[in-house]
């Protein structure tokens, strides 16, 4: 009777030890894809800085210099945005993106400059998104890109040598 309690036991603890192992793995997995599908949102929307419909908003906006604010934040959108995809350069790519997000906020989504109640609400809507996206980029920051990332890989292989 007592064997059999005890192989009830072992059993009972290699399952959960494989659950626990199942769900490390899934949980990596899920930082992943959030952090895969947080960065296309840079990245894709970076395309539109390097059209001439974005300098002619910023004209309209009388952002100082738009087609060079255009530019560089169209820059840093794509930088950041790829160096958080890949992981690498995580903090360098976090800071990047909430320069550009506070810039682009400020300036492109000023809602209280505008009079039209329509547009208002426009703006109104992109700042508040913005400012979510602000605090998605401090998370990455703070809490780095997670275990599947150059970043984790190369801190990593520096401690083993």
């Amino acid at each position: 009777m007592k064997l059999n309690t005890m192989d009830k036991t072992i059993s009972s603890v290699k399952l959960s030890t494989s659950n626990w192992i199942g769900s490390k793995i899934l949980n990596h997995s899920l930082v992943l894809f959030g952090r895969v599908f947080f960065s296309l949102y840079f990245i894709i929307a970076s395309f539109g800085h390097f059209e001439q419909s974005a300098i002619d908003i910023a004209i309209k906006k009388n952002i100082p210099f738009p087609d060079n604010f255009v530019l560089i934040t169209g820059l840093m959108a794509l930088i950041g945005g790829f160096g958080l995809i890949l992981g690498i350069f995580t903090k360098m790519g976090s800071l990047l993106l909430m320069v550009f997000l506070i810039l682009v906020t400020l300036y492109m989504h000023n809602f209280w400059a505008i009079s039209d109640v329509v547009e208002i609400q426009n703006q109104q809507v992109l700042f508040l998104k913005n400012l979510a996206l602000l605090g998605g980029t401090i998370h990455y920051y703070y809490f780095g890109p997670g275990k599947y990332s150059f970043d984790h890989y190369f801190d990593h292989a520096s401690k083993t040598n």
